[in-house]
């Protein structure tokens, strides 16, 4: 018989007991890690991970070890087979036994998942949680998109590298107790190095350790492009071939020896100091005084407001800035002492965008009962003055109460003579361009339906860029650019998908009976309850797209949801955008600025500037604003503040020159444009 067959039947015949016992024990582990009603904090990641080094313990522990014990070794070495392919055979049989364990994890996980459905649909019940239709999936739902087989592959990628280190340690071992303890040991010196290169490696080292071992399931994602991106499927691959295979190598190198027991002290005292380190850490962790506080870049001249500030705008030497009853002219030639030389105020005006023409401020807001544009003339800048005034439409609630009201003003700037509008409105987005060539009222030129916003019924993030002759905004998952060159013939140049990752299943599914529900009329007055309960909650019936976006040289920097990062789309020919890159785990901050090596963006009531990286992501670096507003320091890329802010005040900045003039706080505040650090 052939001496390798021989040792398959022997080895599987052996470790079939043990494959056997730990393919139960995760099966149960999964189906009932995967319950929703299993208790908050135990979560199937977890899980999976403390799985997954139980089986590669359990499977690589007594590879010799077990023949040294029962004296059996001599025998196997007196076979016709070299005992590198002998420890090949027993490795391979072993990964085997590791790659069973984990599917059956993960087939108990899939399980509850199948057999347990959508809340709606088995209680019959409606919630606030079945209704919250977010861009941010649940576990269940990036699962089901990822699918069984990737999940199972991706994860045994992973955990054959603590295998390997647990073969080697077994090598080393006479008996199988001692195998064990050893493999146990040394298994976890060697997920606490893993854990130091993931927390305290040089960045770039941490960022690219983070590329190809990442596994996390929840809040980004971030597993979807794991899945399905072929590249980092192959760099994972490799990396754990060549981890893993160092270590049967070793194994091979150290076959005939025999660990003593001063070897098994050192292991024991690494392991002692690891656990001691890892303490150590959580402690600090959970220490109050983890965040170090930073006091921030002052600004080199500020001026108040006792009114909310709406917008701002430069224009030789000057500052507008709208109010949110109004519009103050300051005069910032000498940036250490901004000084207000006019103003002009409206009672019963809610202004909210603002656009500069020559010598005139046109204005978007809520005038009375309506929505429409009103034109300051701004000449001479000491005596600003209503020029003209245009309700265009009644103000209308939205298709929710806790929806904007409709229309609601997406996109505003002006280019050569003409000022365009992106409106959200009930049957279309709409883009309108007025002629402000002329003094007076700006005459209506021409209104371009987009798309039909019943397809989004419920998205409120529109957002679009006016930028030179092009307007740029995002409809589900396309990219779209608009040509504005004739302001009374838009057109669109380009409708470019961006790659989504997964399926969405799940979340299709719940879209649909969110919508049945929603037809049949039967939960409007729990909707009512809700909204009574002040639930700051926008549902989102669109399929997770594209989120908000920013233009920045030739470059548009857009949001993915699934997974959560931003695409970087080669907007350098509008009629043939094409992405180029992508910054992982990230969320695009509150008016993101990229301009050439430096970015900026809004954080907290500050200005948080970042300086681009060798490998081409953005690291933040000072905060700019003012020392009264607390923030501490956290070692994050950029991120979305996530924080809450005055629907009236609107917190914004305007990179000029050699300053950066900014609204904080209700405050206009000049900064410095600082110096990118070495």
């Amino acid at each position: 018989m052939n001496p390798i067959r021989a040792l398959l039947w022997k080895e599987g015949r052996e470790a079939a007991y043990k494959i056997a016992a730990g393919a139960g024990l995760a099966l149960v582990a999964g189906l009932i890690c995967a319950q929703q009603e299993f208790p908050h904090g135990t979560e199937i990641q977890i899980v999976s991970h403390l799985v997954g080094l139980f089986g590669a313990v359990l499977m690589g522990m007594d590879v010799i070890a077990r023949e040294r014990s029962r004296m059996t070794l001599p025998f196997l070495l007196s076979r016709p087979l070299e005992p590198w392919k002998m420890l090949v055979v027993k490795f391979a049989v072993g990964a085997i036994g590791l790659l069973v364990v984990l599917a059956a994890y993960w087939g108990g996980v899939f399980i509850e998942i199948a057999t347990s459905g959508s809340r709606i649909l088995r209680t019959g019940q409606i919630r606030y949680a079945d209704f919250a239709i977010r861009t941010l999936l649940g576990r269940d739902d990036i699962l089901s998109d990822v699918g069984y087989v990737r999940v199972v592959s991706l994860w045994f990628l992973v955990y054959l590298i603590p295998y390997g280190v647990a073969v080697l340690a077994s090598v080393l071992a006479d008996h199988p107790l001692k195998a064990a303890m050893n493999s146990l040991m040394t298994v976890w010196v060697a997920w606490v190095l893993f854990m130091v290169v993931w927390t305290l490696a040089p960045q770039i080292a941490r960022f690219y350790f983070r590329l190809v071992f990442h596994l996390k399931i929840m809040t980004d994602a971030g597993i979807l492009r794991q899945a399905f991106d072929t590249s980092l499927l192959l760099v994972r691959a490799g990396a754990t071939a060549l981890l893993a295979g160092g270590a049967l190598l070793c194994a091979c190198r150290v076959f005939r020896a025999q660990a003593s027991n001063r070897f098994q002290w050192a292991v024991g005292g690494l392991a002692l100091i690891c656990a001691f380190v890892v303490v150590i850490g959580r402690v600090g962790a959970r220490s109050p005084h983890r965040y170090i506080p930073v006091t921030p870049v002052a600004p080199v001249g500020s001026l108040p407001y006792k009114m909310n500030v709406a917008d701002l705008a430069l224009s030789d030497g000057l500052a507008v800035v709208l109010l949110e009853r109004g519009l103050s002219v300051v005069d910032v030639t000498d940036p250490m002492a901004p000084a207000e030389i006019g103003r002009v105020e409206r009672d019963g005006w809610r202004l909210k965008r603002l656009a500069l023409s020559g010598s005139r401020a046109y204005v978007w807001g809520e005038i009375e009962d309506s929505v429409g544009v009103a034109v300051f003339n701004l000449s001479p800048p000491e005596r600003p003055h209503l020029q003209a005034l245009s309700p265009l439409y009644p103000v209308e609630k939205g298709p929710r109460p806790w929806l904007p009201r409709i229309p609601r003003l997406v996109g505003w700037a002006v280019w050569k003579g003409h000022l365009y509008a992106g409106l959200l409105r009930n049957e279309f987005l709409e883009l309108h361009s007025f002629d402000v060539r002329e003094k007076g009222l700006p005459p209506h030129v021409y209104v371009f339906p987009i798309e039909e916003t019943k397809k989004h019924a419920w998205n409120n993030k529109w957002a679009m860029r006016i930028v030179g002759p092009h307007a740029f905004l995002a409809l589900g998952h396309d990219f779209v650019v608009l040509d504005l060159a004739d302001p009374a013939r838009p057109e669109v140049l380009s409708r470019t998908p961006l790659r989504r990752f997964g399926r969405s299943v799940h979340y299709e599914k719940m879209v649909k009976e969110f919508h049945r529900k929603l037809s049949s009329g039967r939960p409007e007055e729990r909707w009512m309850r809700l909204e009574s309960e002040r639930l700051n909650i926008y549902v989102d019936s669109a399929l997770p797209g594209l989120g908000p976006f920013t233009v920045g040289d030739d470059r548009a920097y857009i949001e993915r949801h699934l997974p959560r990062e931003i695409a970087v789309v080669d907007i350098s020919d509008p009629r043939r955008p094409v992405e180029v890159d992508y910054i992982p785990w990230t969320h695009l901050p509150r008016r993101l600025t990229i301009a050439g090596e430096s970015a900026y963006a809004l954080n907290r009531g500050m200005i948080q500037t970042y300086v681009k990286t060798g490998y081409d992501t953005f690291s933040p670096q000072e905060k700019l604003g003012f020392a009264d507003y607390e923030e501490h320091l956290r070692n994050v890329d950029i991120l979305d503040d996530g924080t809450l802010v005055n629907s009236l005040a609107r917190d914004m900045y305007i990179p000029a020159g050699g300053h950066i003039y900014a609204l904080l706080n209700n405050k206009l505040a000049i900064f410095e444009t600082p110096k990118r650090a070495e």
